[in-house]
């Protein structure tokens, strides 16, 4: 208990200036049980964690069910979704250390059925491939089956065309790690849960830790539960594939996990190299590393991931200057895991209470009336922004946030968002856009056409022949409706010109000598998938 208490005592050293006092071990176990206690409560669902410091465990608690019914606890086994990813990038670290495998060897060289493929085995680690995700496509094509990995193989090995040249830029995409989960296990000549489970579970002591696979587990998972009509209720389909996600594990094994990440040592080590990050072509360094990414919390840098899916919400962070971790694992899906870890690291760092340091807002001043407008990025999403009072409201793929103009007089954040949600002037005609500490995005200032062309243009049949989709566009009560054989009927809504949207999905419109030719589909993680208009069988001719 000393131990305990000179470790919090010093807990900031290191962390730049603070303005409120540290807490005491009680105080801050009493703040870190008051966030849980906010998910969960004795008949739900809810949330665990813990938070480990110089290698000492500091704080261990939970609140809520993991099934109705048994208490949610540090040992309770909870899907990971996405934060798996960190153990597939391990076990391909693991192969290349071992001579198994090259990383700047293509991948096709293991997975022949993706064709000739030009992606290395470094670019898929590093989400630098180009690949479109598999979940994004079955969104497009209305499909909601759970896909087995050669599944997802076949679908990829159909897309002629990817978001751009491998190497060249950076997009998040699952359909990376469910091939590296693939190479695992043909370079390695093992199931990929067997291999990782020896190379790093067994000897870390992970004994609560696995990745799917036909065996039954020893140990019962607890249930994820989605919000569904207004209440939380199981969710009983879980992703069927390996890689980009397929693991069960508890905080206790977690944090077994970040001791051997904060002591990896070695340049080469497969736990070094998940953490190191990534450079394009260019050579422009990149937030993510393979599996992590880096980030801040507070001017603070970080390293994390976190996970949510089928009713399970997941995060780890690392705070390497502080040395401080924080896992927490949820199974509820109407939770924020990365937010309440980040509180919870809040009270470990003594920021409770403070402002950022570097977003605080100095007074409510006014806004410039030419921030108000349309743009567009090179990927094809529309931004637009408009002035409400001394907010900037920017509404992009369906998210809408209000914005306030912080120190910097060029940048603009939200207050409520962890990490926060920032807009960057770059001049008259340019916005950058971004989560604080991510990659921004570009944004080119679009002026709308004199004429704003009639909607019957765009009525007609459109098809993409990757997917096996067709959708008819029609014209419904003065809008434009999308309708499929499966029943779909999803009005768009125009932003600027030939761009519309509906939801997270943007449609930019193809004009040629004829009208329209097609459009481009533009959605987080697929971009400019194009449907071609289809011709009139009729008239020969494409539909005016």
């Amino acid at each position: 208990m000393r131990a305990l208490l000179c470790g919090l005592a010093y807990l900031g050293l290191g962390a730049g200036t603070l303005r409120s006092a540290m807490p005491t071990a009680g105080e801050a176990r009493a703040a870190a049980e008051r966030l849980l206690a906010k998910a969960g409560n004795n008949t739900g669902p809810g949330c665990a964690a813990s938070v480990l410091f110089k290698g000492v465990v500091v704080f261990d608690g939970a609140a809520g069910t993991s099934d109705g019914s048994r208490p949610l606890n540090s040992v309770t086994p909870v899907y990971l979704a996405s934060v798996s990813k960190q153990f597939t990038a391990a076990a391909v670290y693991r192969l290349a250390q071992q001579g198994r495998i090259e990383l700047n060897e293509r991948i096709q060289t293991r997975i022949p059925e993706l064709g000739r493929s030009a992606i290395t085995v470094q670019q898929l680690l590093n989400h630098t491939s180009g690949l479109r995700d598999y979940g994004a496509l079955q969104e497009i094509q209305g499909s909601q089956a759970a896909m087995e990995t050669a599944e997802v193989i076949r679908l990829l090995s159909a897309q002629r065309a990817n978001n751009f040249e491998p190497g060249t830029d950076y997009e998040y995409s699952n359909s990376d790690y469910v091939l590296l989960a693939a190479l695992v296990e043909r370079a390695s000549g093992l199931p990929f849960d067997e291999f990782v489970k020896r190379e790093f579970f067994d000897p870390l002591g992970m004994n609560r830790s696995w990745f799917q696979s036909h065996r039954t587990p020893r140990y019962e998972p607890a249930r994820g539960f989605a919000v569904r009509n207004g209440k939380l209720a199981p969710h009983s389909s879980i992703p069927r594939t390996n890689g980009d996600g397929g693991m069960y594990s508890t905080v206790s094994d977690l944090l077994r996990w970040m001791r051997a990440v904060e002591r990896a040592g070695g340049s080469q080590s497969a736990l070094k190299q998940i953490q190191r990050r990534a450079r394009l072509k260019s050579g422009e360094s990149i937030p993510h590393a393979s599996g992590l990414f880096w980030g801040q919390y507070k001017g603070r840098p970080t390293i994390s991931h976190n996970g949510a899916v089928a009713g399970f919400q997941a995060d780890v962070v690392h705070f390497p200057k502080q040395r401080l971790s924080v896992v927490c694992l949820c199974n509820r899906g109407d939770v924020d895991a990365a937010s309440l870890s980040r509180e919870i690291a809040g009270v470990y760092l003594g920021t409770v209470g403070e402002r950022d340091l570097k977003g605080a807002r100095s007074g409510r001043r006014p806004i410039s009336a030419d921030l108000a407008g349309i743009w567009r990025s090179k990927q094809g999403f529309v931004l637009t922004t408009k002035i409400d009072g001394t907010s900037l409201v920017a509404s992009l793929a369906g998210d809408m946030h209000s914005m306030f103009l912080g120190r910097n007089p060029k940048e603009f954040s939200t207050e409520s968002e962890t990490p926060r949600l920032l807009l960057r002037r770059k001049g008259k005609d340019a916005v950058d856009h971004l989560w604080e500490g991510d990659r921004p995005t570009s944004f080119e200032r679009i002026r709308p056409a004199s004429i704003t062309p009639a909607l019957d243009r765009y009525v007609g049949r459109f098809v993409n022949s990757e997917l096996g989709v067709a959708w008819d566009l029609v014209l419904e009560k003065e809008a434009l409706v999308i309708t499929t054989a499966a029943g779909w009927r999803i009005p768009l809504t125009r932003s600027v010109d030939d761009h519309f949207e509906v939801g997270p999905w943007q449609l930019e419109f193809e004009q040629s000598g004829t009208g329209v030719s097609g459009f481009r589909l533009h959605r987080e993680r697929v971009w400019n998938l194009r449907f071609a208009r289809e011709a009139d069988p009729v008239l020969n001719r494409q539909t005016p």
